[in-house]
């Protein structure tokens, strides 16, 4: 009887869950500088709404609170795996320096040039692959031992960030809008830029899925994993590049 008690807690937690986000969601179609009612909502989906309203919740709205859950999706994810892989329950996306290098890329580039949209996500990609290698490099290869890794990617996590705050204050006009895009902002966002993210989002989320016995031996000790055949520092690796 426990044991169906404590099984059926986080079941419960996560139905409440989803139907809060599904809550929140239909929050988020309705509520704005124009407020739309559960039934112009409705009219909206199916077509009969006038063409206002049906742009404010097609063409406005819904790419950007679908953007919001996917971005939110892939934080908790990544959170979940940097504190599988580095066994330490308060750690972060933010710990490998990925993020912070990320940002100082895309701030760079819209700095010194005036780049397309297409080009700020695979700057995006590019910066956090290198801030992640110096992060790696700093930390030794052997095993990347998860305090390493951590001491590692705060410390470049810090050097981005300060570079970051230095290209800010030379940007001039570009700063707001900068400031807006660092915050996470949705303004302005629509279907392109879901079309966009979404790819870069389902292929490592489809990776993980595939490798989830690597992923739980990997928060085994080290030496267990070892005797149980996992290449530790390959698969941590892995794990944090995703």
């Amino acid at each position: 009887m426990i044991g169906s008690a404590s099984t059926a807690r986080p079941s419960t937690l996560y139905v409440a869950t989803l139907l809060f986000l599904v809550l929140l969601f239909l929050v988020g179609l309705m509520a704005g500088s124009q407020w739309v009612s559960p039934l112009q909502l409705l009219s909206a989906i199916d077509g009969t709404s006038d063409l206002l309203t049906r742009i404010t919740v097609l063409e406005l709205r819904l790419p950007r609170n679908l953007l919001g859950i996917l971005g939110g999706a892939a934080l908790g994810v990544a959170g979940a795996v940097m504190q599988g892989v580095t066994r330490n329950p308060l750690a972060s996306p933010g710990l490998t320096g990925v993020i912070a290098s990320a940002a100082l890329a895309v701030v760079s580039l819209r700095t010194l040039s005036s780049p397309g949209a297409m080009w700020l996500p695979l700057m995006a990609l590019g910066g956090g692959l290198l801030g992640g290698a110096l992060t790696f490099a700093i930390a030794g290869r052997r095993r990347l031992q998860p305090e390493r890794v951590v001491l590692a990617g705060i410390a470049v996590t810090s050097l981005a960030t300060a570079l970051t705050t230095g290209l800010l204050l030379v940007s001039g006009a570009e700063a707001a809008e900068l400031y807006y895009w660092l915050a996470g902002s949705l303004m302005g966002r629509g279907w392109l830029q879901l079309q966009m993210v979404l790819p870069w989002l389902l292929l490592p989320l489809g990776a993980l899925l595939v490798m989830q016995r690597p992923f739980r031996v990997l928060q085994l000790d080290d030496d267990l994993a070892l005797a149980m055949g996992l290449a530790v520092g390959r698969w941590r690796l892995t794990f944090l590049l995703l």
